[in-house]
C-alpha cells in the first residue's frame, strides 16, 4: 500500500489571535539565532542570510532554518566567507 504524501498547511503569524502570538514570541525568542556571512577580504561587509531556531534532537544541537538560508550559507562557504550565528544575549 502506497503512503500518502504528508500535507502541509501554512499559517501566517498575523492570522493568529494576539494572545497566542505573544506566547509564541515569548517562548521562541530565547532560541532564535541570526545567520550572516562576513567577508574575509572586507571584514566590514556583513551579509544577513536569515534566521533560525536552536533545536536539539538525539543529543545533537543544531539550527532549524529555511532552505533560502541554507542556500546563503552554502554560497558563503563556496566563496570562503565566514559564517556567523548571532545568539541572543541576556
Amino acid at each position: 500500500m502506497k503512503k500518502r504524501a504528508a500535507r502541509s498547511e501554512r499559517i501566517q503569524l498575523g492570522s493568529l489571535p494576539a494572545d497566542l502570538r505573544d506566547v509564541l514570541m515569548r517562548e521562541f525568542v530565547p532560541y532564535s539565532v541570526g545567520l550572516a556571512s562576513i567577508s574575509v577580504a572586507e571584514p566590514v561587509k556583513f551579509i544577513p542570510l536569515g534566521s533560525g531556531t536552536l533545536v536539539q534532537k538525539n543529543g545533537r544541537i543544531g539550527i532549524l532554518t529555511a532552505d533560502h538560508c541554507l542556500r546563503g550559507v552554502r554560497a558563503a562557504k563556496r566563496t570562503r566567507q565566514l559564517i556567523h550565528a548571532v545568539l541572543r544575549g541576556e
